[in-house]
């Protein structure tokens, strides 16, 4: 039975009986209600009537309302008024940015800490501030991821831009290919200019690397022996066939006969040899110039050193069915040192001494950082010849035994 009483201090209202609500009408319509289990609803409250604090509420707690029922104007919900969110609704993203840290436009690009230029549709980018990373390139393919600093593709003009003033680089890996490029230095907003061109150079294969002046490759691994139009160095293997190795090609035709250095040497002191070519030999020089030299003698005693040398019939021990004519470098070197690297009994450095070594440390060191430590026990350092050297010694014995044949047909 439901009971209405009063004392001095109360007003009770009971509901008697389980699942038993107490409910508010007005003119036999109900407009509010406390269930049982002390929960109080009500079609409308009165904002302006509710007084002093109340509880906290928590977003766990704020479940199944209607969007009905919410009226009126909310305050400006802020980041450090979040508290008590569930886990699933912010798991992995945090930020302390006090401004945009992140922007996705219309096309799927993305800018970190920038909004993303106007890529090409078909192209998808994440930006940064002074490079991006790009698939699609050009939006010729599917199979093309590119990375690139200072350019972008414009979809306005269908071409690479720079982004600010300066130079520009790119890394282009598409079909098992990569290719390293390089563009002058532009304004924002200029065509890039790859290798000196107003297109991406897509011709060749393998690992090419251009230069931002001139066209066409400056150094590759090739697939194959195109030969592309411009100066290019492929290193390639073709197992037994007969073009092997290191390959230097110039598309000028050299109809004069010039003689071009292919490959020089050099060090702070200049020019200390080439490979240079003709349109039909090769010539292999060293420096020689007499402006390089001084306390410059006639040789003497060319006979007696000659007869010193100690030429001999061998095979090399991994040809073990081919006999050559030639030296034992050791005993070269008392005559010809030049002729000869390396020492005798040599064997290939193990170890080297580095900084965390005692002997590099100190005001005195008894060892410089990248001195031998330890040498092999297996692998020896070869000595090596270079025979062409022997050829001053030659002649100056031949001069000599000419001129005591010349002697003889005088007496």
């Amino acid at each position: 039975m439901s009971t209405i009483k009063s004392s001095d201090e109360h007003l009770t209202l009971n509901a008697d009986g389980s699942s038993k609500d107490i409910k508010f009408q007005a003119n036999g319509v109900e407009k509010a209600s406390i269930s049982s289990a002390g929960a109080f609803t009500s079609t409308t409250i009165d904002a302006t009537k509710l007084t002093g604090n109340l509880p906290a509420i928590s977003a766990a707690s704020l479940t199944n309302i209607p969007a009905a029922n919410i009226t009126g104007t909310l305050p400006a919900i802020s980041g450090a008024n979040l508290t008590n969110l569930p886990a699933g609704g912010t798991a992995g993203i945090s930020s302390s940015a006090d401004a945009t840290a992140m922007t996705i436009d219309s096309n799927e690009n993305i800018g970190i800490g920038v909004t993303p230029s106007s890529w090409r549709s078909t192209m998808n980018a994440l930006e940064f501030d002074t490079g991006s990373i790009s698939s699609n390139n050009e939006g010729t393919a599917d199979n093309e991821f590119t990375i690139t600093s200072n350019s972008y593709f414009d979809a306005t003009d269908s071409r690479w831009e720079h982004k600010g003033t300066g130079g520009a680089c790119m890394i282009r890996m598409e079909d098992g290919e990569i290719h390293m490029n390089t563009a002058a230095s532009r304004s924002a907003g200029e065509q890039t200019q790859w290798s000196g061109g107003n297109t991406y150079p897509t011709t060749g294969a393998g690992f090419r690397m251009y230069a931002p002046n001139g066209y066409g490759s400056k150094f590759s691994f090739d697939s194959s022996d195109a030969v592309a139009t411009g100066h290019k160095m492929t290193l390639s293997y073709h197992g037994w066939q007969e073009a092997a190795g290191i390959k230097l090609y110039d598309e000028y035709s050299n109809v004069n006969n010039y003689a071009i250095t292919r490959l020089g040497f050099y060090t702070s002191n200049g020019l200390i040899g080439k490979i240079s070519t003709t349109s039909n030999s090769t010539t292999y020089s060293t420096s020689s110039d007499y402006r390089l030299k001084e306390n410059v003698e006639p040789m003497t005693g060319a006979i007696n050193r000659l007869k010193g040398l100690k030429p001999s019939r061998f095979n090399f021990k991994i040809s073990p069915d081919e006999t050559v004519d030639g030296f034992l470098a050791h005993e070269v070197s008392a005559y010809v040192p030049e002729a000869i690297t390396g020492e005798k009994d040599a064997m290939e450095v193990e170890t080297k001494y580095t900084a965390d070594d005692v002997e590099t440390q100190g005001d005195n060191p008894t060892k410089e950082i990248g001195d031998p430590k330890t040498y092999s026990t297996t692998e020896i350092d070869a000595q090596t010849i270079d025979q062409s050297k022997l050829v001053p010694l030659l002649v100056g014995a031949l001069q000599e035994a000419v001129a005591r044949i010349e002697a003889l047909e005088k007496a």
